[in-house]
C-alpha cells in the first residue's frame, strides 16, 4: 500500500529537507526511524519479561503478570496477554524459560532454564 501525503514544512524541518539530497526519501527514513524505535505494549512486556527472568532464583515458579508487574500487565489488552502467554510457551528457550503447568487459573507456570546461563 501506498499512501502519498503533502507536506508543508517550516522553519528547521524547512531547512533540513533542503539540505538533503532527496527530502522526499530523508523524510520517509526519518519517520520510520522513529515510529520502529516506539516499541508496541506487547513488545515492552516480552523485552521486560526476558530481562527480569534473568535475576530470577533457580527453582522459583511464576507466571508472566508476577515478573512483569502489574502495571505492565494491565497496560496489554485481554487479546495482547493471550497473545504474550502464547509467544512465550512457543519460545520458552529465547526466553530461559521452562514450562511447568498451569494452575488453577489457567495461567502458565514456569520457572528458569537450568541450563540458562546469567
Amino acid at each position: 500500500m501506498t499512501l502519498q501525503i503533502q507536506l508543508e514544512l517550516t522553519g528547521a524541518l524547512e531547512k533540513w529537507a533542503r539540505e538533503q539530497a532527496d527530502p522526499a526519501q530523508a523524510v520517509v527514513q526519518a519517520l520510520s526511524t522513529c515510529v520502529l524505535t516506539e516499541l508496541t505494549p506487547f513488545e515492552a512486556a516480552a523485552a521486560m519479561l526476558k530481562d527480569k527472568v534473568k535475576a530470577l532464583p533457580m527453582g522459583f515458579e511464576f507466571n508472566i503478570q508476577q515478573v512483569i508487574g502489574h502495571d505492565t500487565w494491565q497496560v496489554l489488552n485481554r487479546e495482547s496477554r493471550l497473545g504474550l502467554g502464547r509467544y512465550v510457551r512457543a519460545n520458552q528457550e529465547a526466553f530461559g524459560l521452562v514450562f511447568v503447568r498451569k494452575n488453577s487459573s489457567n495461567h502458565a507456570i514456569y520457572k528458569r532454564n537450568e541450563s540458562d546461563d546469567i
